[in-house]
């Protein structure tokens, strides 16, 4: 009798899952986040985190909110963490898991007029082919870049997807 071979999905359990904008409608730069490995946030004019903090505070005016989220990119982030690449509140471009530390990337100071240095790698376990995967509006969270995924439609969707077990 011949071997079956099983194919099982992402490993979920346990993991931090974050879902990562890639824009919005009218600057989306999932596509460059697919290709080069990355996501990325902005503002990142000032230099690497934390040193730019109170200079994107007292410049920039950015909000307590808005500083939060990049810390939690940043500094909560963690290599082996589930990312979700989205643009609204429906669309998914993008499944992988976070490789290394936090990065200060000089070559993403304009991407699509804005200054987004701040990286993390991510080995890409699923990439949209031309359309992106849609849920029902509002399952993924709108607001701010980066925010800890909370849907469980989309994490068992995650959990369905084939995984090479090697690349987690």
């Amino acid at each position: 009798m011949p071997a079956r071979s099983v194919v099982k999905g992402v490993d979920v359990s346990g993991k931090k899952v974050w879902q990562i904008a890639a824009g919005d409608a009218e600057h989306n730069y999932a596509g460059l986040c697919l290709n080069r490995g990355v996501v990325l946030n902005g503002p990142g004019s000032e230099g690497p985190w934390p040193d730019c903090a109170e200079a994107l505070r007292s410049k920039w005016g950015l909000s307590a909110r808005k500083l939060a989220d990049l810390r939690q990119f940043c500094e909560e982030m963690r290599d082996g963490d589930l990312v979700v690449l989205r643009v609204g509140t429906a669309e998914v471009y993008g499944v992988g898991v976070v490789v290394g530390s936090y990065l200060w990337c000089s070559e993403f100071a304009d991407v699509c007029g804005w200054s987004l240095q701040h990286v993390r790698r991510v080995r890409w376990l699923w990439k949209c082919s031309g359309e992106p995967k849609r849920f029902a509006p509002y399952t993924l969270k709108p607001g701010t870049t980066v925010q800890l995924l909370d849907s469980q439609q989309v994490i068992d969707w995650i959990a369905g997807l084939p995984a090479d077990p090697g690349r987690l």
